[in-house]
């Protein structure tokens, strides 16, 4: 197989001739560990993209100007939307702290950006993209979440309060976003993209971050439309959302996710791999990056490994491995990381 069959063969429940592996290849994994990293990368490629630096030189890496006299990281960027945002950590994503909507007595003035994709130049870009690529990789786009972009246009607390009481300008700003989006989605499909990626955090470490009744009513209907799309083209959905929504999962299902990059910590992992067997909604197995890359031991890690391996079987299809280095992690873990499941694909 290919590393693109390899990767749509297991989302589809199809069993691979190897457990698939995506890789995220992060700036500050780059930054931290340099080329030792790019050679783990190398030597243990994975399924859903190429390995994006050839060579050391050039790899991503802070700005000495943006550390201050005592060795602190401090950021602060104003994005295409107009959102002020902080960053205390190199290539991680930052604190949203002035928001363009926090009166929403502006909303009636308030311009979205243009998409990325609808400048010619970009476009092509990406096409080109698609036509290097796709035969052995999939090619993917990625979909900012809706849930997730308005609490970066509003502050979070106003959003779900807006939300609670069902203010009308709130549903306005979600129906616009809504149509955005579902053009990005559009762009992308038209250029050749094999996967639409979302990314929409809906639960605490303990439930859901609104009722699920009400996510039926407001997020749902609108994360549909914006995937409609995919599916009319018989393409891929792959949905991430961080926060404990097993409530909700045969929802993500209906609207067209074909799977859920979920914070599996928090589940029980029997559970879960029936219950999303059951559904038909693959699973994107994202090792605890928390307590466990940052201060567990390698034996750790690998002990992790076989126990992931032994629940979801990512052999048989229906997951795959998910590769991502956070900032502190131990060489050492991460290495007893890529070796574990190196281990279990031969």
């Amino acid at each position: 197989m290919t590393p693109k069959q390899r990767f749509l063969s297991t989302i589809y429940f199809k069993r691979p001739d190897a457990p698939a592996l995506e890789y995220y290849y992060t700036d500050v994994g780059y930054a931290e560990h340099g080329e030792k990293l790019l050679k783990l990368y190398r030597k243990y490629p994975g399924d859903a993209a190429p390995v994006p630096f050839a060579k050391s030189a050039g790899l991503p890496g802070p700005d000495p100007a943006d550390f201050d006299a005592y060795g602190n990281y401090r950021r602060v960027t104003t994005d295409e939307w107009g959102t002020k945002w902080e960053y205390r950590v190199y290539g991680r994503i930052g604190h949203a702290i002035e928001f363009p909507l926090d009166d929403m007595d502006v909303l009636d003035g308030y311009k979205f950006p243009r998409l990325l994709l609808s400048d010619p130049s970009a476009y092509a870009a990406f096409a080109k993209k698609v036509k290097d690529e796709s035969d052995e990789y999939p090619v993917s786009h990625s979909v900012p979440g809706l849930l997730e972009r308005m609490i970066a246009l509003r502050p979070f607390e106003k959003v779900l309060m807006d939300i609670a009481e069902g203010d009308c300008k709130i549903a306005r700003l979600a129906d616009a976003l809504t149509e955005h989006f579902a053009e990005d989605v559009a762009l992308a499909l038209s250029a050749g993209a094999d996967i639409i990626r979302m990314g929409d955090d809906y639960g605490t470490g303990r439930a859901p971050l609104i009722s699920p009744d009400m996510w039926r009513v407001f997020i749902l209907p609108r994360i549909k439309k914006i995937i409609d799309p995919v599916k009319k083209a018989g393409k891929t959905c792959c949905f991430h959302s961080c926060g404990q929504i097993y409530e909700i999962l045969p929802d993500l299902k209906k609207a067209g996710a074909d799977s859920i990059w979920p914070q599996l910590p928090l589940y029980d992992y029997g559970d879960l791999a029936a219950r999303l067997r059951e559904l038909g909604l693959a699973l994107c197995i994202h090792i605890d990056r928390g307590e466990l890359m940052q201060h567990g031991r390698p034996e750790d890690v690998r002990a992790e490994v076989g126990r992931i391996y032994n629940a979801f079987r990512p052999d048989l299809g229906g997951s795959w491995f998910y590769f991502e280095v956070d900032q502190g992690f131990p060489f050492e873990n991460i290495v007893a990381l890529a070796e574990a499941i190196a281990a279990y694909r031969s």
